[in-house]
């Protein structure tokens, strides 16, 4: 398969596993938990899904055949999830204030989306790159993590939509205070996806051409 055709591949590949693994963990999260064991049950079950699937599609599209990487880039999904989850709770009435203007696009959620991004994504290029060099793996992890705050902004704001959209369709009736974490999930994974497909094959494409 040429460099075109991975990407290309990659491009669809991404995006597909970042849908499937957040529809499997919101189906799959146990609504009835107290909200902090929901969180770290469904951090577990979600980000480990998500590097699974993610995984699986640098096997696809980048040739990835090592089994440690593998399990440091399953093990980095999961510990970018606990990341971003923690640094959006430690932010939050301390960086910024609860309350207008906060209340619909909390900032919380960008340094959540943003600092889970990095990680992930930092994480990522060093594991799965042919020759990573530093300087170019943090400039494109921290391109990559402005992506991921606004990814966190957008699914955190978008909330009331989802809701109506998602009660027309009978589409799994959450719990109220658990509904806005699912469409974060899903806003964030997928667009993660496609912004980490784009990392990669930017940082293999300096590696070939120098």
């Amino acid at each position: 398969m040429s460099d075109v055709q991975r990407t290309r591949w990659s491009l669809v590949a991404f995006p597909l596993a970042g849908i499937v693994s957040a529809l499997s963990a919101i189906y799959m999260y146990p609504y009835d938990y107290p909200y902090m064991r929901y969180l770290i049950y469904g951090n577990v079950l979600g980000s480990g899904v998500f590097g699974v699937l993610l995984a699986a599609a640098c096997w696809l599209s980048f040739g990835l055949r090592s089994l440690w990487k593998t399990a440091g880039f399953i093990v980095a999904s999961v510990g970018a999830a606990y990341l971003g989850l923690f640094s959006a709770v430690a932010s939050k009435g301390k960086l910024f204030l609860p309350g207008p203007p906060y209340e619909q696009y909390d900032p919380v959620f960008f340094v959540g989306g943003f600092l889970g991004a990095l990680a992930l994504v930092v994480a990522a290029l060093f594991l799965l790159s042919p020759r990573p060099r530093i300087r170019s793996v943090v400039l494109t992890g921290l391109l990559s993590s402005l992506a991921g705050g606004i990814l966190g902004i957008v699914g955190a704001g978008s909330g009331d939509l989802f809701d109506r959209l998602r009660s027309r369709l009978g589409f799994m009736h959450f719990q109220v205070p658990y509904s806005d974490v699912s469409l974060i999930i899903l806003v964030w994974q997928t667009g993660m996806s496609l912004v980490l497909a784009l990392a990669l094959w930017s940082e293999r494409r300096r590696s070939q051409t120098g």
